[in-house]
């Protein structure tokens, strides 16, 4: 009886490992199926990653490229702006002179103008004594025109 037992232990035994060698079986073809399934997800994600980067780094080369045409273009409007500047420089110093010539121009001819206006004065005044001496010359004509008269009257 005790081997009896002892034979439907061992049965009962036998039973369980083959239900858990079975259950470990199934378990082991799941997980096949599982890692096979999350390898092929892993390979998925990997290409879907690789598209990214390669996106990425097509995006970053037109960044580059677009920072570089703007580096040039921010350069030549700095140039462009430096010789505007220069130019009005210039033109603001040749404002500048012109107006001092002009200034000098004005007055020099302020001067002249005076000058002009005391010589008109000087011309009036002459002409007055002019006129005063042609009198003069008139009136002493006269008296030696009468004196020539009266000398030959008396004569």
């Amino acid at each position: 009886e005790h081997i009896n037992k002892q034979s439907t232990r061992i049965a009962q035994l036998r039973k369980e490992a083959e239900n858990e060698t079975s259950e470990i079986t199934q378990n082991n073809k799941e997980l096949q199926r599982s890692i096979q399934e999350l390898e092929l997800t892993l390979e998925s994600k990997n290409k879907e990653i690789e598209e990214i980067r390669s996106a990425l780094d097509k995006k970053h080369q037109s960044l580059v490229v677009a920072n570089d045409q703007l580096k040039e273009e921010l350069q030549m409007a700095k140039e462009h702006l430096q010789k505007v500047y220069l130019e009005n420089s210039q033109i603001a110093n040749d404002k500048k002179r012109v107006i001092d010539d002009l200034r000098q121009q004005l007055e020099v001819a302020q001067l002249e103008l005076k000058d002009l206006s005391t010589l008109q004065e000087e011309l009036k005044n002459e002409k007055a004594k002019d006129t005063k001496l042609q009198q003069k010359l008139e009136s002493l004509q006269s008296e030696l025109h009468l004196e020539k008269a009266q000398a030959q009257l008396y004569k």
